[in-house]
């Protein structure tokens, strides 16, 4: 194998290349000034900004921000109620570069409610700190509106007796998610996601996979809803039926007790108070929740007493009345067993049905029956 060598060229060969290079075009020519004729400089103007503004659509940024939350893997129920209340903002506020503090402000008056502003200012934030990031803006303008201060508010639990006729009054098909959310303080869409397979009878526990922390727990249900579990357990399949008939299980307890509009989260509130009443343990009643200790004991300590919690843990469904064959129902007996809701007054009117055992049939399966003339 050859070594290539290099070949020096004689210093002769440079100076003859020189002889044939031409010069070479710019293709403009430079001017040239004298002292006399020369330009008067450009004032320099000191710019406020280091980047031109551009006028972003607010309803572009916010499908923009909607479309990071989900590549980031945020929860799917919080990107629908932030597009929800952005979409409304950018109605009224089409460019995201014009809005001002004094715009919010205006946006912010138009609702009364202490939490309903602090919940606003909240979602227009999180809009503007992308914007920023995104370097759309240079200044977030809610940094000059001052938040409002949300008064600590004592939560609405159920009584030992509100729990028990909310449990007769909901249909069988739904028990047992009532059971894990009002005994157990399971959040509702948490146990809409148990499967039959994640509940150990046994052991007495239910393991929660997914969550609105997005943590892996396994919570120890107490015996009362061990024993409320027992009779309606299956091998597999989910614990909830449909959302719809979640639905109508949530009209009947809201009509067991009388109410208009059934109160957000009440049996989780309910579960942890006499929870925490129980036991005294802040921190195995925070685990089993899935909060911090600190949350658990500024909302709800104190709420609930120590006989109250005795009582709703020992709160056991009343047998369903006596059906005897050639004699006739007790109404009374019908009435107390499902705690004097009017679904049995509506459906003995309705169908005009005499029978309380037909009655008690319908009430219980939520089956009604087809009468044709």
């Amino acid at each position: 194998m050859q070594t290539p060598t290099a070949t020096l060229l004689p210093p002769v060969f440079f100076a003859a290349s020189l002889q044939f290079a031409q010069p070479f075009s710019y293709g403009f020519t430079i001017p040239s000034y004298d002292a006399g004729n020369a330009p008067a400089p450009a004032p320099f103007i000191l710019s406020t900004s280091s980047r031109p503004v551009t006028r972003h659509r607010t309803l572009d940024l916010i499908e923009e921000m909607l479309a990071s939350k989900r590549g980031a893997n945020r929860r799917e129920i919080y990107i629908k109620s932030l597009g929800y209340f952005l979409r409304r903002f950018a109605d009224k506020n089409p460019v995201i570069s014009e809005i001002t503090s004094a715009n919010i402000e205006a946006w912010l008056a138009n609702w009364t409610g202490v939490h309903y502003r602090w919940t606003w200012l909240n979602r227009i934030n999180t809009l503007f700190s992308f914007a920023i990031k995104r370097d759309y803006i240079e200044k977030n303008p809610c940094d000059k509106i001052e938040r409002p201060t949300l008064e600590k508010r004592v939560p609405k639990i159920l009584t030992p007796a509100e729990a028990g006729a909310v449990y007769r009054a909901c249909p069988q098909v739904s028990r047992a998610w009532v059971v894990l959310c009002l005994w157990c303080g399971l959040r509702p869409s948490e146990a809409a996601r148990i499967q039959w397979e994640d509940i150990n009878l046994e052991r007495g526990t239910v393991t929660v996979r997914v969550s609105k922390v997005r943590r892996f727990r396994i919570v120890t249900m107490p015996a009362c809803a061990v024993e409320r579990l027992r009779p309606l357990a299956k091998p597999c399949g989910d614990i909830a039926p449909h959302e719809t008939t979640l639905r109508r299980a949530k009209h009947y307890m809201r009509e067991a007790l009388n109410l208009e509009r059934w109160p957000q989260d009440i049996m989780r509130h309910t579960a942890a108070s006499y929870h925490l009443a129980m036991t005294g343990d802040a921190g195995k009643v925070a685990t089993m929740l899935g909060n911090s200790p600190q949350i658990l004991l500024t909302h709800y300590n104190g709420v609930a007493t120590l006989d109250d919690a005795k009582e709703f843990f020992q709160v056991t469904p009343p047998p369903p009345p006596p059906t005897p064959r050639g004699r006739k129902y007790d109404h009374a007996a019908v009435i107390a067993f499902y705690g004097g809701c009017k679904s049995y007054k509506k459906t003995r009117e309705h169908f005009q049905i005499s029978n309380p055992g037909t009655l008690h049939y319908i009430l219980t399966n939520r089956r009604f029956p087809v009468f044709r003339s």
